[in-house]
């Protein structure tokens, strides 16, 4: 069966009422995603972009966070097909209002939604007037908020969000210098603003940790 027959019984599973076999079929989807050929795989994005994004409003959470991955999936597989941007670009509107609300959600998911970010800015490298740019600056303000979360679990949610602004910045255009220069005055005043005398052992790792990832953006 190839991914095309694959692909429609899984979409007919993303509509159950169990959320096991919702998540199950997600998961099927972004599995099959390793192994067809470029041009295969185009034709399977462009089906499976939709059921996707709508997933990711799912009632249950590791629907949800399965989906956040599958759709990062997508644009790191995409990454090594030529002009697969052009794919992106008509959904790229949909596209980022999904990854901006899944930011906004448990810190799991948070953190699969800075992936999706990291892989979606690595689809447009080296491409003029990048779509992404209109909403540089928003998605930029966004992941900074995450990264400010207070998060109780492992999921190093702040990590994952200064690694997708590192790569937003990384594979940004030229017109994004006024706003650049802009992002890296703040990271100035948060690194001059945690550059403090620590309480304790545990307060100084974390100061460290987070100087790592301000020097990180400003390199």
């Amino acid at each position: 069966m190839d991914g095309i027959a694959h692909q429609a019984n899984i979409s007919k599973n993303t509509g159950e009422e169990d959320w096991r076999f919702r998540e199950a079929a997600t998961t099927a989807f972004g599995a099959i995603l390793d192994g067809p050929s470029h041009q295969a795989l185009q034709p399977l994005v462009s089906e499976g972009l939709s059921f996707l994004m709508a997933a990711t409003k799912d009632t249950n959470s590791y629907v949800r966070h399965t989906t956040l991955w599958c759709i990062g999936q997508i644009f790191l597989y995409l990454q090594g097909v030529d002009g697969s941007y052009t794919m992106l670009t008509p959904h790229i509107q949909s596209i980022l209002e999904v990854l901006k609300n899944a930011l906004a959600d448990q810190p799991s998911i948070a953190t699969r939604a800075c992936f999706a970010i990291c892989e979606l800015a690595s689809c447009y490298h080296s491409v003029p007037d990048s779509p992404l740019t209109p909403y540089f600056q928003e998605v930029v303000t966004l992941l900074m908020a995450t990264a400010d979360r207070p998060v109780t679990d492992n999921t190093n949610l702040a990590m994952s969000a200064f690694e997708a602004i590192n790569d937003m910045v990384r594979y940004s255009g030229g017109d994004t210098l006024l706003i650049l220069g802009n992002l890296m005055q703040v990271m100035m005043q948060k690194l001059q603003a945690i550059i403090v005398p620590p309480n304790s052992t545990e307060q100084a790792e974390k100061l460290s940790q987070l100087q790592g990832y301000l020097c990180g953006v400003l390199q």
